[in-house]
């Protein structure tokens, strides 16, 4: 219907109850739903519907009447002209260097040490590192220590969650966990140490691209180079980064 007339509304079906009827007559056979397509209907029903303005429309058409102006003026022309361009890379050599040492102390405990080294200039920051470090299936309990950030065990994921905020280049961070283990039949498999996964951003490219010239033209607005102010952000992010233990 509403390929019709449009929004199907109590006004509308009103003043198409003639074509509604056509419509089910042809849709409907003893009952049973026969044919619904729209392409196939408009070919044995050639009445056009009649469509009732929306409030949206009617509004519309009175401001166009009325002449009434909106609150927002047409043309605004700002003091400050501002361009904005973020560079963004993914699937990236890893500007960091994670060093895992994993140690089975007998078959219900190990211990495990991470540290993470900042290979990039000290004047740089990265963001939002998260480091996954995968625990066996049949961990009991965990204890962490972390020089930086937060980290947490979760039993759902087997594995501990190490949140670093910031972190600025050529720093190191250290993660240590002592993992108590529930006591393995002979049946079950042995750990097959997973990779340890990582995500983070850093803020520049890390393949070395740089944008060197930006110029701005506007013929429209007469707009020059000089009348825009330019922002050049680099912003590189991890992809998938695993190292294994």
């Amino acid at each position: 219907m509403k390929d019709y007339f449009g929004r199907v509304t109590e006004e509308n079906i009103k003043n198409n109850f003639v074509l509604i009827y056509e419509i089910l007559d042809e849709v409907i056979d003893y009952g049973y739903g026969q044919n619904t397509d729209t392409g196939i209907l408009k070919s044995l029903i050639t009445q056009a519907g009649t469509r009732t303005a929306t409030k949206e429309e009617t509004a519309q058409i009175t401001n166009q009447v009325t002449g009434q102006i909106g609150w927002r003026r047409e043309g605004i022309k700002y003091r400050r002209n501002e361009l904005f361009l973020d560079i963004m890379e993914s699937e990236i050599s890893l500007p960091f260097r994670v060093i895992p040492l994993v140690r089975e102390l007998g078959k219900t405990k190990m211990d495990v040490k991470v540290i993470l080294k900042a290979n990039f200039r000290p004047n740089l920051f990265a963001q939002k590192i998260e480091v996954h470090i995968p625990t066996p299936m049949n961990t009991s309990g965990v204890q962490v220590v972390c020089m930086k950030g937060r980290a947490k065990y979760k039993a759902a994921e087997n594995a501990i969650i190490w949140k670093i905020r910031r972190i600025s280049g050529m720093k190191d961070c250290q993660l240590s966990a002592e993992i108590e283990l529930l006591q393995a039949s002979d049946k079950q498999k042995r750990w097959m140490r997973p990779p340890i996964s990582m995500n983070f951003e850093v803020p520049f490219a890390p393949s070395g691209f740089k944008v060197r010239f930006l110029k701005v033209f506007e013929s429209k607005l007469n707009y020059s180079d000089h009348d825009v102010v330019k922002w050049v952000r680099y912003i590189g992010k991890s992809g998938l980064y695993e190292t294994r233990c």
